[in-house]
Formats: structure tokens, C-alpha cells, sequence
């Protein structure tokens, strides 16, 4: 099953867990999920669904699991869509902040 989807909000983190720097809201169907996490971790981006922490008496820690469940291919196509918009999203910032260090130069 290939369902519609669509990117409702991307909200930037105010920083204090330093590798998550966005959570995305988007929309399958007529299903919102609140949170994918975007992670920047050693030079890598990639994308996390919500997830929750447990502790595993097999394990004996402390451990985290997604919360939410979507299809391989139907996850990846949000991913790399989720991915392209964030990426879009810095270079216009970036280019929003180059252009106003280079204006109060002149």
C-alpha cells in the first residue's frame, strides 16, 4: 500500500539535546505523526520516527525503540523527502545569513 504523504511542519530544537536538531510533523493518509526527529550525529543527517526509552531486563540497560511502525519503502521515501526539504532549509539560511554579513560590510 502506497499512501499519500506530506510534510504538515518542520520545527528547529532550541539546542539543548545537541544531535537532534529538528522534529517534523507530517501526514499519511488521514494519520499525523508528531516528532520524526532529524539527527545530526559524527558529520551524518538522518531521520528517526518518535521512539520511547525502556529499560530491557535481558539486556540489563537502558534502551530505545520506535513507537511507530511504517513500511520500509514508504519510510525511506518520507526520510529522503524530510532530508531534502531540511537541506533546503539550510542553504537558505545560510544564504540569508551570508547576504547579511556581506550588506553590513559595505
Amino acid at each position: 500500500m502506497s499512501e499519500e504523504f506530506q510534510i504538515i511542519k518542520i520545527r528547529k530544537c532550541d539546542g539543548s539535546d545537541k544531535e537532534i536538531k529538528a522534529l517534523v510533523d507530517i501526514q499519511i493518509g488521514q494519520v499525523e505523526i508528531l516528532g520524526v526527529k532529524i539527527i545530526e550525529l559524527k558529520g551524518k543527517t538522518f531521520c528517526a520516527l518518535p521512539s520511547e526509552n525502556f529499560y530491557s531486563q535481558s539486556a540489563g540497560k537502558t534502551l530505545n525503540r520506535a513507537i511507530i511502525h511504517i513500511e520500509e519503502n514508504l519510510k525511506s521515501m518520507i526520510y529522503a523527502e524530510i532530508l531534502e526539504r531540511w537541506y533546503h532549509l539550510e542553504q537558505l539560511k545560510f544564504r540569508i545569513e551570508g547576504k547579511s554579513n556581506s550588506e553590513e560590510k559595505s
